[in-house]
């Protein structure tokens, strides 16, 4: 109940004249149905008394041409209501894909390397359609089902009580059927979650772009088709046993319904055959019992029973709607210093620390190069001094008071796996900051990009060109540095560019964050000599701090590291030259 009345909420504020015009049109349609089987009576008694007292028909044509037009006004009023309909699930489905889209900006970084969290996601897509669908059955049971039931109920008990018995033999089948549906299937959609998942996996590495060359040449295909046929296979193995388990149950059911069923025809015959009803009466009770037979079947099958397999999804999709968002302000101040104080950390459901006791001060207009060897830790500090993620334990402070948690500050940043957005070039550099009026050519100029035609899509996917890596990269650079920000972090700048372009782009780094404050993520250790100060992390901790020549002379952690990479980085030199 707290579903429906969640998404009816989310309803009524998205589309609320659309939603309250759809049911007051389905309440016209049942008082409509009810009208007809009034006045089916009122036909067959006007009939029947003309024969037996041979008096004239003409009120029994005026009558059986009113109840033609009856029939013509609740055709096209449900035709109205299909056209209706769709242009409602349109509109609530683009309302609904925003909302998804806005909660996702809201939500904490942190939370994406989550499993569960990301299976919640999956979910929550499935289950905005399926919450849609939800709105329209009980809109329709409640505004349309459910009074031409409740008539016909007042109608039959007035020409026999009993009707009333059986009418509940019909009623009580379905609702226990959809309570063993709901559990049944709510469950089945939870336990089989992560295995979409995968699928959704296995089928992007077949027929995705970034998959599908490498998969071709290692001749992988046939690994990930078995991988996918043996996952699917057991997914429908389980969906099946699911869906036996309903219909048996359902066939049970529908069987006391169907003896409700022939149990009132039985008893309207003998009505009929004592006198007790007129041919009217019959006649009217007898096109109704088929259309309410007929409806117990949609509800049943159609409806609710499609419905009750998704309930689960939507549930999901209102779960995901009521996450916790990241509230804080957005602080645009220069930044004086940011300090980490005993921070640790690490990620959802594994208790391994990536990082522990981390004490470092950044400081304003300072240049500090990360370091360290793969998995030291390092992209994940740099994640934490963002405020994309919060430290399990510790704090970030910001100019010696305010905490990272509660504030944030105005940065841009260069990530290792940075986008490449289908967009054009001067597109592609202004989004990091739309409000900024400044001279898109400049930047396009000092990262060597004049020769990308400007008015070009960057993707062939939709007509445009695509550029290489490193082409891509400086690109990336761009957008970076486009930002109006004081504080910028890069994690592997460099990382698809040769050495000499990597010394070039170093000494126009330099000077472009004159003036900023900057955060270098690196294993590239030639480069890091450019910076102001030098933090050596390994396994998550902090064991070397200071300049480069400071850690040469020190001869430990940096010092091992970097003389392995300046002399591979002599002889790539010296074969360029």
């Amino acid at each position: 109940m707290k579903i429906i009345k969640r998404t009816f909420r989310i309803a009524f504020k998205f589309a609320p004249l659309f939603t309250i015009g759809i049911f007051l049109l389905g309440i016209v349609q049942a008082m409509g149905n009810g009208f007809l089987v009034i006045q089916t009576q009122n036909v067959f008694d006007s009939i029947s008394q003309a024969i037996v007292n041979e008096q004239s028909i003409d009120t029994a044509l005026f009558l059986l041409i009113l109840l033609f037009i009856v029939i013509i006004v609740i055709h096209l009023l449900n035709g109205l209501q299909n056209y209706l309909y769709d242009v409602y699930i349109m509109t609530l489905r683009n309302k609904l894909a925003y909302l998804l889209s806005e909660k996702a900006s809201k939500i904490n970084p942190i939370l994406y390397e989550d499993a569960d969290f990301l299976d919640l996601t999956n979910k929550a897509k499935v289950g905005m359609e399926n919450s849609i669908e939800l709105i329209l059955v009980v809109g329709d049971i409640f505004t349309y089902y459910m009074p031409y039931f409740i008539f016909m109920m007042f109608y039959l008990y007035h020409i026999q009580k009993v009707f009333i018995i059986f009418i509940f033999l019909l009623f009580v089948p379905i609702l226990i059927a959809q309570t063993v549906r709901v559990k049944l299937f709510s469950n089945l959609e939870n336990s089989l979650a992560n295995d979409r998942r995968q699928l959704k996996y296995f089928d992007s590495c077949i027929s995705d772009k970034q998959y599908v060359k490498e998969c071709r040449v290692l001749n992988a295909n046939n690994f990930f088709i078995k991988k996918l046929k043996d996952l699917l296979a057991q997914v429908n193995k389980r969906e099946y046993k699911a869906n036996v388990k309903m219909n048996m149950i359902e066939t049970i059911l529908e069987f006391i319904t169907l003896v409700g069923y022939i149990c009132i025809l039985i008893i309207l015959v003998i009505s009929f055959s004592n006198r007790q009803i007129s041919l009217g009466a019959f006649a009217a009770i007898y096109s109704s019992l088929s259309k309410i037979f007929n409806m117990m079947e949609e509800i049943l099958r159609y409806h609710i029973g499609k419905l009750s397999e998704n309930i689960g999804s939507i549930h999901n999709f209102i779960l995901y709607l009521n996450y916790e968002e990241m509230e804080c302000e957005r602080h645009h101040q220069e930044i004086n210093s940011i300090e980490l104080k005993h921070v640790s950390f690490h990620y959802p459901h594994v208790r391994k620390k990536v990082l522990d006791d981390i004490n470092l001060k950044i400081v304003k207009n300072q240049t500090i190069a990360l370091v360290g060897d793969n998995g030291s830790g390092k992209t994940t500090l740099s994640k934490i001094i963002m405020g994309l993620y919060p430290p399990t334990e510790g704090e970030v402070v910001l100019n010696h008071g305010e905490n990272l948690n509660d504030v944030d500050y105005r940065k841009s940043c260069l990530f290792q796996k940075f986008q490449k957005y289908k967009l054009n070039l001067s597109t592609n550099i202004e989004i990091s900051d739309l409000d900024n009026k400044g001279d898109i050519q400049s930047q396009i100029e000092n990262f060597n990009l004049q020769e990308i035609d400007k008015s070009k899509i960057l993707s062939p996917d939709f007509g445009g060109i695509d550029l290489s890596i490193g082409q891509w990269q400086r690109v990336s650079m761009a957008r970076a540095f486009y930002r109006d920000s004081n504080f910028i972090i890069v994690d592997e700048p460099t990382a698809s560019i040769d050495p000499i372009e990597e010394n070039l782009f170093y000494q126009k780094f330099h000077d472009l964050c004159i003036g900023k404050t900057a955060l270098i993520i690196t294993h590239h250790l030639v480069s890091a000599k450019y910076a102001d100060l030098i933090v050596v992390l390994d396994k998550g901790v902090i064991v070397e701090q200071g300049t480069h020549q400071q850690l040469m002379n020190r001869r430990g952690k940096y010092y091992k590291m970097f003389h392995p990479q300046l002399q591979s980085y002599e002889m790539e030199e010296g074969k360029k030259t």
